[in-house]
C-alpha cells in the first residue's frame, strides 16, 4: 500500500512538473500578442524566478524578445543596455550559435537606429558565421537584413549581386518564405535603378509564392498594390487599374483608411492616364473624403490636386 502511495505521488509530481508552465511557453505565448505595447507587458509580467531558473537559451530567447518590443516600440536605448548587459557575461562570445537570434537582433537595432554603417558590417558577419555554422534560415534573416541596410545606403548594386547568389542558385533549397523575402529585396532594389520590367517580373514571381502561403488580407493587398505601381510606372495603365482594384479590395476588408486612400489616389491616377477624366475625378474625391475622415492633412492635399488636374 505504501508502494502504491509512493507510486501514485510520483506520478501527480512527474504529471505536474511536465504541465508546469515553462518560460519558453511563456514566449511563445508573447509571440502570438500583435500589439507590442500589450507584448511588453505580458513579457515583463513573467516570473522572474521562471526566467532566472530557466536554460541559458531560453534565457537568450526571452531577451531578444524583449529587444524586439523595445525597437518596435522606439525604445532603443532600453534595447541596447539588454545588449550590454548579455555581452558582458562570462560566457558571452562573438560567434557562438546559441547566441544567433542576439546577432540578427542588434544588426535591426543599428538598421533602426538609421545607423547603416554599422548595421551593413554586423550583417555581414552574421551572413558569414551562419553560412559557415550551416544554419540556413538565420542566414537568409541575415541577408535580408544586409539587402535592407544596402537599400537604404543606396548600395542597390551591392544588394542586388547579394541576392542573386541566393535567387538564382539552383543547388539551394528555400522555403517559400525565404524566397518571397528574397524577392521582394530584389525587386526593390532592381526599381531603385529603373530596371523597371523585370522589377515587375520579380513582384509577379513574389505573389506566386505568397499564394501558396495562406497570406493575410494585408500581405496580399500589400503585393497588389506593389505590382499595380509598376504597370502605372510602366505606363499600363488597364493593367495597372485592375491591380489596383484588388488591393483596394483588401484594403477595405482590413478597414486601413490610409491604405484605402491611397489606392483610390492610384486609380484617379490610373484613369486620368486612360484619359477617362470623369472617373479619374471621382476616385479622387472618394480619397480626399476618405483622408479627410481621419485628418491626414498631407494626404489630403495629394487627393486635391488630382482633383484638380481633372476639373
Amino acid at each position: 500500500m505504501k508502494l502504491k502511495t509512493s507510486y501514485l505521488l510520483f506520478c501527480i509530481l512527474y504529471l505536474s512538473s511536465a504541465f508546469a508552465s515553462t518560460l519558453q511557453s511563456n514566449i511563445d505565448e508573447a509571440i502570438t500578442i500583435s500589439d507590442y505595447q500589450k507584448r511588453y507587458e505580458y513579457l515583463i509580467s513573467i516570473d522572474k524566478h521562471l526566467i532566472e531558473t530557466a536554460s541559458l537559451a531560453e534565457q537568450i530567447s526571452f531577451n531578444v524578445r524583449l529587444i524586439h518590443v523595445y525597437i518596435h516600440l522606439g525604445k532603443f536605448q532600453q534595447a541596447q543596455t539588454i545588449f550590454d548587459e548579455l555581452e558582458s557575461m562570462p560566457q558571452y562570445k562573438n560567434d557562438s550559435p546559441i547566441y544567433s537570434e542576439l546577432y540578427l537582433a542588434k544588426a535591426r537595432l543599428a538598421y533602426r537606429q538609421n545607423d547603416l554603417e554599422t548595421a551593413i558590417q554586423l550583417s555581414q558577419q552574421n551572413v558569414a558565421l551562419f553560412q559557415r555554422l550551416q544554419f540556413t534560415d538565420y542566414e537568409i534573416d541575415a541577408v535580408a537584413s544586409l539587402v535592407s541596410a544596402y537599400h537604404n545606403s543606396g548600395k542597390y548594386q551591392a544588394a542586388l549581386t547579394l541576392l542573386e547568389t541566393y535567387i538564382h542558385n539552383d543547388k539551394r533549397e528555400l522555403t517559400l518564405k525565404q524566397k518571397e523575402i528574397l524577392y521582394q529585396g530584389y525587386s526593390r532594389n532592381l526599381e531603385q535603378l529603373d530596371r523597371l520590367t523585370l522589377a515587375l517580373e520579380y513582384k509577379l514571381k513574389r505573389r506566386e509564392v505568397i499564394q501558396k502561403m495562406s497570406p493575410s488580407i494585408s500581405l496580399q493587398a500589400g503585393i497588389s498594390y506593389s505590382i499595380a505601381q509598376s504597370y502605372l510606372d510602366l505606363e499600363q495603365f488597364e493593367k495597372a487599374k485592375g491591380e489596383f482594384n484588388t488591393a483596394l479590395y483588401f484594403d477595405k476588408q482590413t478597414g486601413a483608411l490610409s491604405d484605402i486612400g491611397h489606392s483610390l489616389v492610384k486609380l484617379s491616377q490610373c484613369e486620368y492616364g486612360l484619359k477617362n477624366y470623369t472617373s479619374a475625378l471621382d476616385y479622387a474625391k472618394q480619397a480626399q473624403q476618405v483622408f479627410a475622415s481621419y485628418n491626414s492633412t498631407r494626404n489630403s492635399a495629394w487627393a486635391n490636386h488630382n482633383i484638380a488636374i481633372n476639373h
